[in-house]
């Protein structure tokens, strides 16, 4: 049975359909796999969990009444889309860079995680998104977001960064370290907020 899942590119930890059936190689489900695509269950309350392969990928999250979304691209090179419908949750983790993550519409919350660097996040009208710069994964920069569509969070704190676009406007936010600053490398175009995160 799991030579089954396996050759039809099923992972044996992600409950998803997937159409990489004709693509992929008949590999164990333990091994990445060549570029993939995934795409998550819809309806409500319903839970996907995506792992892609060697890449590139492309990872569709489900879409419905409070859905949970989440994604990861893991070896870089991926196309990553967030489910739509009210509450619906997408959290997008771009592990290995390189990738383009577009959230979901409205009604969806939407967590962004770009991987070491070259990513582009896109948000989408009367969404709710978190895009995370804060983490060691970041260290290469060259990021652009596209948050002025919907209300976008995003936090620089230690970003490291280089040559790193953030088109926002007055309804989004910047949170950093106050005693470390904003890195210069960071371009930010609009008026959003700013908020000082204390970071012990």
């Amino acid at each position: 049975m799991a030579g089954f899942f396996a050759s039809y590119g099923f992972s044996a930890y992600s409950s998803i359909s997937t159409y990489s059936a004709l693509r992929s190689p008949i590999l164990p489900a333990f091994m990445p796999r060549p570029g993939v695509h995934q795409k998550g269950w819809g309806g409500p309350y319903a839970n996907n969990s995506m792992f892609g392969g060697i890449g590139p990928d492309v990872q569709r999250g489900g879409s419905g009444y409070r859905v949970n979304n989440y994604m990861n691209g893991r070896w870089g090179n991926d196309l990553q889309i967030g489910g739509n419908g009210f509450g619906t949750r997408n959290t997008m983790v771009g592990a290995s860079g390189s990738d383009r993550q577009i959230g979901g519409g409205f009604g969806t919350q939407n967590i962004f995680r770009p991987g070491t660097g070259n990513n582009v996040v896109t948000t989408r009208p009367g969404s709710n998104n978190y895009v995370d710069l804060s983490t060691f994964d970041n260290k290469y920069g060259n990021n652009i977001v596209n948050g002025a569509a919907g209300r976008t969070t995003v936090n620089v704190s230690n970003y490291r960064g280089d040559n790193t676009i953030l088109n926002l406007n007055k309804n989004d936010t910047i949170q950093y370290n106050p005693f470390t600053g904003i890195n210069p490398n960071v371009t930010v175009n609009g008026n959003p907020r700013y908020q000082p995160l204390f970071i012990i």
